[in-house]
């Protein structure tokens, strides 16, 4: 699928920033996002029924053959192509380093938004959204569902959600979460991913036998690719608060190198689970993650 930007839509931080609810935040990214499409995200999706299959309480009636039903004296429902679509897991850091940057490009905001653009795209293309994350000590996951009420739940849950003290425990989470997929599932993990690649591989493993897709999207503030700085500073860290000082300028090339260097790593960890890694910085606009979901989307058709 070829998708083509809009250059009349402005779907930067900064403009998106400037709405006052999350779910218009999502609307507005996400409708000006398709109107930037050379070919429609409906393309393939289908209401005519692919099957039957048994009638279970709780089904819409007007789905029941009735036709069927008078030759079986059984209760059939035709299955419609949207029954069949993809569960879309979107799994969210709530590192305490994700609150770093301000307005329209801390991070933890471009993943909130992020996120409620993506479950919206998802239900307009007949998907299930999810979203899983560590809320205290437990985590949580929201069942996937194709219902328009599922993008009010997971907007709340968003808006409630905030950066924690410490770092989330990926292997309970993902093993919290491996046995839900397995159906059609693709499998969205938002994060900066700041911590050591080694760490993140034993949880990671788990997905190995995915059947479905996986994607490791890292979101930056360009602070943390650009490394601007050139005084004699102190780097906090958000979550342990350990802290150094150092002549920042001195310290430039050796950071990004460092930084490639762990980008490549995270590119191996995931291409081992047969997955994809994308790296997107907060001050670019929303169109080029939803661009990549939509890509991805195609070919796990």
């Amino acid at each position: 699928m070829r998708i083509l930007m809009s250059s009349k839509v402005n779907l930067s931080p900064s403009v998106i920033a400037s709405l006052h609810s999350l779910e218009l935040k999502a609307k507005k990214i996400v409708e000006g996002f398709l109107v930037g499409l050379h070919k429609s995200p409906w393309s393939g999706i289908s209401l005519e029924y692919t099957g039957y299959r048994p009638y279970y309480p709780g089904d819409p009636i007007k789905h029941i053959d009735w036709k069927v039903w008078g030759r079986t004296d059984r209760y059939y429902i035709k299955q419609f192509e949207e029954e069949t679509n993809t569960c879309i897991y979107i799994l969210i850091d709530l590192s305490k380093s994700l609150d770093y940057g301000e307005n329209s490009s801390n991070k933890w905001n471009y993943i909130q938004t992020l996120s409620a653009s993506l479950a919206y795209l998802s239900l307009l293309i007949r998907d299930a959204p999810s979203i899983v994350f560590l809320q205290e000590n437990e985590t949580f996951i929201l069942p996937p569902s194709a219902k328009f009420g599922q993008l009010k739940l997971i907007i709340d849950k968003l808006e409630n959600a905030s950066p924690l003290e410490k770092n989330p425990d990926w292997e309970g989470i993902l093993r919290a979460l491996r046995p839900r997929l397995k159906r059609r599932t693709m499998l969205f993990i938002l994060s900066d991913f700041m911590f050591p690649v080694e760490d993140f591989k034993p949880a990671l493993s788990q997905l190995r036998f995915l059947k479905g897709d996986l994607s490791l999207w890292q979101i930056l503030h360009k602070d943390e690719l650009e490394f601007p700085f050139d005084d004699e500073l102190r780097f906090i860290d958000m979550e342990s608060e350990d802290f150094i000082e150092i002549s920042s300028g001195k310290w430039q090339d050796s950071y990004i190198r460092e930084l490639k260097k762990h980008q490549k790593d995270l590119v191996r960890l995931c291409g081992e689970q047969e997955g994809q890694f994308k790296s997107f910085r907060t001050d670019n606009s929303f169109l080029l993650p939803l661009k990549e979901f939509l890509s991805q989307r195609e070919k796990f058709r």
